[in-house]
Formats: structure tokens, sequence, C-alpha cells
């Protein structure tokens, strides 16, 4: 999988010779992937993807002792990639002899990638990660179907807080290559596009004019990129099977994306996204489909913003500790259901709850000061289910019960906020035994991964 996993590297400057062979070209990518990517400036980023998509041409398509059926269904000469900032989302396009590939097309491109190869692991496996603002029933199948209309989700911005959701571990390997085999397929495919147009001899102008030629181009593609998931090979028989699986997931993916920009039957993308699934078997097409067709409604995932009067020193989503420096000015991605944000600043405590019925798209979070009341106010509050306002007569500073008196009504409130996973007891003399075997319950319900494993506490 050397050359593939290389081609899906983001982003990092490839230093070569007119003498080098492709595996010492690949050497030398590899040891520049620790260069972080906010270290590029443009010129520089440009510059790093046009030299790794012609690395992709030159030692991936254009190995033919590799891929000897290659040779039928590609152009006799390699055309030169380009990399151009364009200033919006323009797929790539053929300008005389070489392959124009907007760098804004492939961040976008990437995002794909990323998506893809996330549901191509899960259609098969767990993830054993800690859940994220994106709530954890999600983490463990295909998110894509969740996304409607898939294209509004696919914006750097929004897509941020998503991401973490669906990056491998660093220690997960199968993952990872799976995921390296899913970025290397959505960009080799536009590459193939623009080649089948040359290839067939197509007269291309303003993309999309001439339906029958976006096509023809997509299948001739599509076969192309089949054949060289064929050499994919892996030591771990069900990862070989899913790096294949995102070779045809991807364009796929990519052309559901485009046909949910344009809704309609009669779209062009819509066209191509049918003829391309036509290409399948019918056990084939019914998994892609089960991944790629929207569930419900569009209102499955939903955006929110976050303010606040004062910078939180402590947030919370979810029971979720967050940077508050990493959600400011962000619109995050967040399952449509109810949600509570938790934030503290020094003894003031702000709690907003979401819910999953309502429009709000923004939440501005008020911090108020910590109140002191006796037991008995307390416990009236309790009677009433006034949870935020127990908080505040409870908590301390670091979201802890501010005494051992409080503990027992700071959980409970906590557990009706459900907010289980923020309920950290240490020491469970504190708790009168009549009431201990429900706190450790709610404590069990909160950890992380609790209903993936038929724990009865969901």
């Amino acid at each position: 999988m050397l050359k593939i996993v290389l081609c899906a590297a983001l982003l990092f400057p490839i230093v070569s010779s007119a003498h080098e062979t492709c595996e010492e070209k690949a050497v030398k990518i590899s040891r520049t992937q620790s260069r972080p990517v906010v270290e590029l400036d443009s010129a520089a980023a440009v510059a790093n993807e046009e030299e790794l998509l012609n690395f992709c041409m030159e030692c991936m398509l254009w190995d033919f002792e590799t891929n000897p059926k290659l040779r039928a269904l590609l152009p006799p000469q390699r055309p030169t990639v380009v990399g151009k900032m364009t200033g919006g989302l323009r797929s790539p396009y053929l300008e005389k002899d070489k392959i124009v590939f907007p760098f804004e097309y492939y961040g976008y491109l990437n995002l794909i990638g990323l998506l893809v190869g996330h549901d191509a692991y899960a259609n098969d496996y767990h993830f054993p990660l800690e859940k994220t603002l994106l709530n954890t029933p999600y983490r463990m199948g295909e998110v894509t179907s969740l996304m409607n209309p898939l294209s509004a989700y696919l914006d750097p911005s929004s897509f941020s807080s998503l991401q973490q959701v669906l990056m491998c571990g660093n220690n997960e390997q199968d993952c990872q290559n799976v995921l390296k085999s899913s970025l290397a397929a959505i960009v080799l495919f536009p590459l193939l596009h623009e080649l089948s147009h040359l290839a067939l001899h197509h007269a291309v102008g303003i993309e999309g004019v001439n339906a029958n030629d976006e096509i023809a181009a997509d299948k001739r593609a599509f076969k192309a990129l089949r054949i060289i998931s064929e050499t994919v090979f892996d030591k771990n028989a069900d990862t070989q099977k899913e790096c294949r699986f995102t070779y045809v997931l991807a364009p796929l993916v990519w052309l559901q994306s485009e046909a949910s920009r344009t809704p309609g039957s009669n779209s062009l993308a819509e066209q191509r996204l049918q003829a391309l699934l036509g290409e399948l078997d019918e056990e084939a097409r019914e998994t892609v489909e089960s991944i790629i067709n929207p569930e419900t409604s569009k209102h499955n995932l939903q955006k929110l913003s976050l303010s606040w009067d004062r910078t939180p020193e402590r947030l919370y989503i979810d029971g979720i500790r967050v940077s508050p420096a990493d959600v400011l000015g962000k619109r995050l991605i967040l399952a449509s259901q109810p949600h509570v944000i938790v934030a503290l600043s020094g003894e003031s405590l702000a709690v907003a709850q979401v819910d999953s019925s309502s429009q709000t798209r923004s939440v501005t979070l008020a911090l108020q000061p910590f109140k002191n009341s006796s037991l008995s106010e307390v416990e009236s509050l309790q009677s009433v289910r006034k949870s935020i306002d127990i908080l505040l007569r409870t908590t301390d500073v670091n979201l802890q019960p501010r005494n051992s008196s409080l503990a027992i009504y700071h959980w409970r409130a906590l557990h009706m906020l459900h907010l289980d996973s923020l309920i950290q007891n240490i020491d469970w003399t504190e708790i009168p035994p009549a009431k201990r075997a429900e706190v450790q319950m709610w404590q069990q319900s909160g950890q992380f991964l609790s209903c993936w494993w038929g724990r009865p506490f969901c």
C-alpha cells in the first residue's frame, strides 16, 4: 500500500529530481509529513498540492508495471497537473495539455475522503474512542446518510467539530489504512475523469455542457479506479476489503454531495450518480446506497454557535470538556437532539439547554454567581426539579460538590441534566447507603461507550 498511502498525504512538500525513482520520492515525502500545514502560506500549500498530485500521476496512474490494464484507459501522453487558487469551489478542469486542480476543491475532496474512510470502516467495525461533540451512537456507524443535504456540511468551519469523531486513533492501524485509501481514491477519481476526457477525445469546454461526455468520462474513470483498487494489499483481509471498498464509495459520495447542491432527478450530478451506481452489481449497489442515501430528514444534524459575556475557564458540551478558544466563532455540528452546555468562570456558572425541536442556531452563555442556601432550600429545589438552581448552590469552581453534605444533590442535578459523565466521586462513604447504588448507576451510565457493549445503563 506504500504508493496509495503516500498519495493520501495532505499538502506535504515533495523534494525530488529527474533521476529519482518513485520509491525514493516516496521516502522523501514520508520524511516531511511532520511539518504542520499551518506553517505553509498559500503559495507553498498550492505548490505542495501540485507536486503531490503530479507524483500520484507519475508513480501510480502511469505505473503500467503494477497496473498494465490502465494503459488502454489513459491518453498516450501524461499531462501536467497545475494547482491554482480560484477563489471558489470549482472542480478540476482541462486547459490545453494541463489538468488544473483548484486548491479549494482539493480541500473539499479531502473532507469527503474523511467521511468515506470513516463510513467504509464503520460499516464493519466499532470505534473504541471517547465520545465528542457528535454523540456516541453516530460514531459506531455511517454518518454520511445523516448529513442531508450532504454538501451543506462540507465546509471547513462546520466540519471541524465533526472531524473529531471521524479521525482514527493513532494506534488504530487498520482504520488508518482504510482512511488513507479513501483519501487517495477521492483525489484520483477527478484526475482520472479529466484523463478520460482526453483519452475519449472529448471537446471539453464548460463542464457539464455535454451530459453524455461527462457520464462516459465518469464510467471510464470508475473502471480505472477499480483496477487500481485490485492492487491494494493489506495483511488483514477485512481491512483490505474495506480499503478496496473506498475506491468504489468515494466517487459516489462525491456525486451525492454534488447532487445535493442541485436537488432533482434531472440534475447532471444526479444523472452521473445513477450512471455509476448502474455499474455495480446488486449487492455492492445496496451497500453503497445504504451509506449514501439520506436517512429520515435533514434534521438529523444541526449546527450551533456559542458565545458568552465572559470567557469561561471551563466549558462542557454534553459532558465533554472543550477548549473555549476552539469553539468561539465556529458552527459546531451536533446530533439533532437535546444538548446541555455548561460554563464556569471563577465562582460563576452558566447552563444552557438546547431543545432538539427548536430552531436555535446560537446560544449565549450568561454566567451567574454561585449562591449560598440552606439544605432545606436545596431540597425544595430538588422536589421541583430545578437542576440549574441546584448546581448554582452546590458546585465548586471545578464542577464538583462544594461539600460532602451537598454531594448527593449536586450529583442528582447533573443526572437530571443528562450529565452523568461529570459525576466524579472518590469517597463513597460520603453517600448514604440507601442512595449509593443509584449514584453508582448514574456514574457508570455516564462512562464513555457505556451504551455500546450491552451494559444496562442506557
